[in-house]
């Protein structure tokens, strides 16, 4: 795969793909790529201008392309690389209705997608973790998760086959028992 096909892939107009395959040239990707696991939030939000957060996001697909190899390498189905890259297309449509611009402001939460050890199965994120040699998987809510029972029973089914058994942790505020005294009816959350 190449960088054009990922960024299309992926839902970039041509003008962003353009723009991005730009930053090769203006910056040190390898370097940036390597900072990314451990850039602060704060430090994300220092880079938000277009030129800083552009950088980090062309990095951060140029990342992608290694983490396809490792998908490839391990035989996982594309479609999970697909579902669990367009995490790119969410982030930077999330910004562009908190800000009024489309930008990339969450590579401090991307370099998990890149490892490869979290991974979108269906409606639901499921993280790899390994704490002082206790592993574990962290389940993730994405704010466009369609939570219907249907589809949770087929995302987790999907996550114990691709991932084994394991203890399951989730820490969300949608486990909160106070959510039926603040949301809607109507929130398809409740």
């Amino acid at each position: 795969m190449h960088f054009w096909k990922l960024c299309r892939g992926l839902g970039f107009s041509w003008r962003e793909t353009i723009r991005l395959a730009g930053q090769g040239k203006k910056h040190d990707l390898i370097a940036i790529q390597n900072q990314i696991p451990s850039l602060s939030i704060r430090d994300y939000y220092a880079l938000q201008d277009r030129e800083g957060a552009d950088a980090i996001l062309c990095a951060a697909l140029c990342a992608a392309l290694d983490t396809w190899k490792v998908y490839q390498d391990k035989g996982m189905d594309e479609g999970i690389f697909w579902d669990t890259m367009g995490m790119f297309r969410r982030f930077m449509g999330e910004t562009q209705v908190r800000f009024g611009k489309r930008f990339f402001d969450r590579g401090w939460w991307t370099w998990r997608i890149l490892e490869p050890r979290l991974f979108r199965l269906g409606s639901l994120e499921y993280e790899l973790l390994d704490r002082q040699g206790e592993k574990s998987i962290s389940l993730h809510i994405p704010s466009d998760a369609v939570l219907e029972p249907e589809r949770l029973r087929r995302s987790w089914e999907a996550a114990r086959a691709l991932l084994g058994a394991g203890e399951m942790v989730c820490h969300s505020w949608l486990l909160s028992p106070d959510l039926p005294g603040l949301l809607e009816e109507t929130s398809r959350i409740l």
